[in-house]
């Protein structure tokens, strides 16, 4: 017979297998989630003092998660100046609520070990 706990890992397995591996990284996630949060979108020098990582590590999270069509980059000009702005696609709100749904089902599975 199966247990509570056995369903509730099953179903953070199951959730797991839903998520996109390539934008499964924690700055990834925070990026993601910073832009689910800000639907206006983000400045690139926004993110990077949120952050606080290096610039290559910055460009090369969004320009993967640009390729991956969860987050838009459009370039604005302002007092002469070209702002790269970042926004979260319908693809991107999708990828957090899978995220969002897997660690749910985590936390399934720690209440069920106690």
């Amino acid at each position: 017979m199966k247990s509570v706990l056995d369903d509730a890992i099953q179903e953070m397995l199951n959730a797991a297998r839903l998520l996109n591996k390539k934008a499964f990284t924690i700055d990834r996630c925070i990026i993601l989630v910073l832009l689910y949060c800000c639907s206006d979108g983000l400045q690139y020098r926004e993110l990077k003092n949120m952050l606080e990582i290096s610039d290559g590590k910055l460009i090369a999270d969004l320009t993967a998660l640009v390729k991956e069509a969860l987050v838009q980059k459009r370039t604005e000009l302002w007092d002469n100046k070209s702002l790269d702005i970042y926004t979260i696609d319908e693809h991107g709100i999708a990828e957090v609520e899978r995220c969002k749904a897997f660690f749910d089902a985590c936390q399934k599975i720690r209440g069920g070990c106690k």
